[in-house]
């Protein structure tokens, strides 16, 4: 499901200009085989990073993603028994730049059922890459301001990426989950064994 103008207006406002003005982010890249990703992001796991009194928006959010009223919303897009997404809803911050990607990926994991990207980058066009790209059937969703992105994720479904970043800093989202304890989702599968991101920024015309 894609929802656009997801928040209020000034919320989605404050959010970004909080985003945009971290100097804290950490940067995330791993290069396995068959699985790569490089991008900065704030992530609850870090809870005294996460939750920094520069980032009252950031929070406010958070405590919103894990509302009852919204796990509810979540369970009735899935079709999920009611309480079913009895977990923590995860939630991370994150921030594309020039050479940030994704490769292809099913999210999938023994919590995760329904995993959200609400995009924050303002005036992004969409010749400056960081798409998000789904796969089986293909689908090209445009990094769009203050619009939420939903699919249900566990075994095979709705393997995606996010295609690597060739100009611009400010491609921001807040990215997540909503997990499940009661209810094991589909065992976790391999990397996928046909489609590998072949990234060279240098051959799309973007810098490092």
């Amino acid at each position: 499901a894609r929802l656009r103008n997801f928040l209020d207006a000034a919320v989605a406002d404050e959010l970004h200009d909080e985003l945009a003005g971290t100097t804290d982010w950490e940067r995330r890249a791993e290069a396995r085989p068959k699985y790569q990703y490089r991008f900065d992001a704030l992530s609850d796991h870090r809870p005294a990073r996460f939750f920094h009194a520069s980032r009252p928006t950031l929070r406010r959010l958070y405590g919103f993603l894990n509302a009852p009223a919204t796990k509810q919303w979540a369970e009735r897009l899935l079709r999920a028994a009611p309480g079913s997404l009895d977990a923590d809803t995860t939630v991370m911050a994150t921030r594309y730049g020039p050479g940030c990607y994704t490769s292809l990926h099913s999210d999938a994991s023994a919590r995760r059922r329904l995993a959200f990207v609400l995009h924050l980058a303002r005036d992004w066009p969409p010749e400056r890459g960081g798409d998000l790209v789904f796969v089986d059937p293909v689908a090209i969703c445009h990094a769009e301001f203050n619009t939420l992105l939903v699919f249900a994720v566990g075994g095979d479904a709705n393997w995606h990426m996010v295609t690597p970043v060739v100009a611009g800093d400010g491609r921001f989202a807040v990215t997540g989950w909503f997990n499940s304890e009661e209810t094991p989702a589909a065992a976790p599968r391999g990397d996928h064994p046909t489609y590998v991101l072949d990234v060279d920024v240098a051959r799309r015309g973007g810098a490092s």
